[in-house]
């Protein structure tokens, strides 16, 4: 599948290899990106195109996309998203701290000045790191496609539920089970969909670690995922369980940014933009006979559940982009301070940059640049590490902060 752009790089419906390859052979028509593969016609065409939903599974480690039509999968993805931001804030707190100490010239404190803590709405930067990183992946598809609606799950369980289980109100007093389906919807989750001794993702169960006749809790610490399978085996004392480790730091995460998530997306797109349950997602996904992972979770939440998926899920990365750090932390002979970045581009090459190995063939990316000419490079099926001299690379595409690389199709 081959994504196309007008005259005027508005996005219009994809079309197939052999017709960019047509296109392009005529000069009607010239490449602009190589991964996805796009093309932008150099003629004015009818902009006639079909609606596209876009379906969103947000999340604390990875995000689900799915752009949609009734029948087909116009595009999936699994992103993932970066977790070192809590330390490199740590980082940067301790460097500060450690240079108000030295003999050098005096950086006065200035938590006075920074009145935006104090506003209301502000949130910590790993939250705002993700939901930017959300809405740079929705805008990126939306430039892809024709997007014309956009749906995000809002909520699949309620950690306050989950927390105290003697809250009260009437949303609370649908049921004697209430309580326990909601964690094990979490413990679910938490163990990310899979058995945690086979790692299977079919026949799910919930098991107690210490059973419930011996007054073992419902709490989601004494609860872990098991297939039907592994559970029987358990029972029958073939293996045993260590506690699972987790706590509720995703789900609170996830539960603030979710809403401010929606908040924004609405201001930038408008009605485009709906929201739907992680229940409801759930019963598409069964329905059409879907297996769990984030990319299903994303089509059933596109409403096109039983659309047909002929193209690989691609699996996105989202590396840093910028290193503020002027310095090393530790100084050179003589007291000389070396700079901790290197030139932008090292001849004609930049970090993340796709380069193809002359000889071998093999698609590799930038990972360490040197002035000797001999770069680290990973490559993109298995990050395997290699050193090439920088004549013996052809680049293919410069950094644009996204790494992605295609999977194998998920069955549909």
């Amino acid at each position: 599948m081959v994504y196309v752009q007008s005259i005027d790089g508005a996005p219009l419906m994809p079309c197939t290899e052999a017709k960019a390859r047509h296109l392009l052979k005529q000069h009607r028509a010239r490449r602009v990106r190589n991964t996805p593969f796009t093309i932008r016609l150099r003629s004015v065409v009818d902009g006639h195109v079909q609606p596209v939903s876009l379906g969103v599974d947000p999340g604390y480690r990875h995000i689900g996309l799915s752009a949609t039509t009734d029948s087909r999968v116009l595009f999936e993805a699994v992103a993932e998203c970066r977790t070192d931001i809590p330390k490199l804030m740590e980082k940067r707190r301790s460097l500060r701290r450690g240079r108000r100490q030295r003999r050098t010239r005096y950086r006065e404190p200035r938590f006075d000045n920074r009145l935006r803590s104090k506003h209301r709405g502000w949130l910590a930067p790993s939250v705002e790191q993700r939901i930017g990183y959300h809405i740079h992946l929705i805008g990126f598809v939306c430039r892809l496609l024709p997007i014309s609606s956009i749906t995000v799950e809002k909520a699949k369980f309620d950690i306050h539920r989950i927390q105290n289980p003697d809250v009260e109100g009437f949303a609370y007093q649908q049921g004697p089970q209430y309580g326990f389906d909601n964690v094990k919807e979490y413990v679910r989750w938490r163990d990310e969909y899979r058995c945690r001794k086979c790692r299977s993702k079919t026949y799910l169960e919930v098991h107690h670690i210490v059973q419930r006749k011996d007054g073992g809790p419902d709490r989601p610490d004494n609860l872990v995922t098991l297939c039907h399978y592994c559970h029987t085996a358990l029972h029958r004392g073939e293996f045993t369980l260590r506690k699972p480790k987790g706590g509720y730091k995703a789900p609170t995460f996830m539960g603030v940014m979710r809403h401010e998530l929606v908040r924004r997306l609405r201001e930038k797109y408008g009605d485009m933009v709906s929201t739907t349950y992680g229940y409801l997602t759930k019963l598409e996904r069964i329905k059409a006979s879907l297996a769990k992972d984030h990319n299903t979770d994303a089509r059933a939440i596109s409403g096109n559940a039983e659309a047909k998926l002929d193209d690989a899920v691609w699996n996105i990365t989202k590396h840093r982009c910028h290193n503020r750090r002027l310095h090393r932390e530790v100084p050179a002979k003589h007291g000389r301070r070396q700079a901790a970045q290197a030139a932008h581009r090292v001849f004609g090459f930049g970090l993340h940059d796709r380069v193809v190995a002359l000889g071998s063939g093999q698609t590799c990316r930038v990972s360490g640049l040197r002035t000797s000419g001999f770069f680290a490079l990973r490559t993109l099926n298995d990050n395997t590490l290699l050193n090439l001299n920088c004549s013996r690379l052809r680049l293919l595409e410069r950094a644009g902060g996204l790494i992605m690389v295609p999977s194998a199709s998920s069955a549909s």
